[in-house]
């Protein structure tokens, strides 16, 4: 298997989310995540615009929790 995978469609919320998480965990730095994933096919943007927002209003609870311990 290649380091970035060949033909993917990120039209889906499932498809656009297991891509996000798959960087992720390849270390991709959050402000890097959208231009890979754009840079792997093609992306429906809208839907990646919503699902960063809950990206990020995930971490910022996150970030609040490990605060208060």
């Amino acid at each position: 298997m290649t380091s970035e995978p060949e033909d993917l469609r990120f039209v889906t919320e499932k498809s656009i989310t297991d891509g996000l998480l798959l960087l992720m965990r390849r270390g991709i730095e959050r402000d890097k995540l959208e231009e890979t994933l754009v840079s792997c096919g093609p992306v429906d943007l809208d839907l990646l615009a919503k699902i960063m927002r809950h990206f990020d209003h995930a971490s910022d609870g996150e970030d609040r929790l490990a605060g208060a311990a």
